[in-house]
């Protein structure tokens, strides 16, 4: 595994992490108000769970070979500039 994708990774958890406490006053009210329960992903949107897994999975694939090529496109320019 790339260092570069394992930084990433483990500052996007800690800047996630860090960033909820901080603003959980101003989101408490949204965050605690629901009169509909316990809401998952799949009920709200009424499809099977294994739909909306598959899903997630497709979109992370997705988003990490987009990752990768932009990282490659800038890689490339910043080899040709030195």
């Amino acid at each position: 595994m790339p260092w570069s994708l394992l930084v990433s990774f483990v500052g996007g958890i800690w800047v996630g992490s860090s960033l909820f406490p901080l603003s959980y006053e101003s989101l408490k009210e949204f965050h605690s108000t629901t009169a509909m329960g316990r809401v998952l992903l799949h009920g709200w949107q009424g499809v099977p769970s294994g739909v909306v897994v598959l899903g997630v999975a497709l979109f992370s694939i997705a988003a990490l070979y987009g990752v990768t090529r932009i990282e490659a496109i800038v890689h490339r320019k910043l080899s040709e500039a030195s």
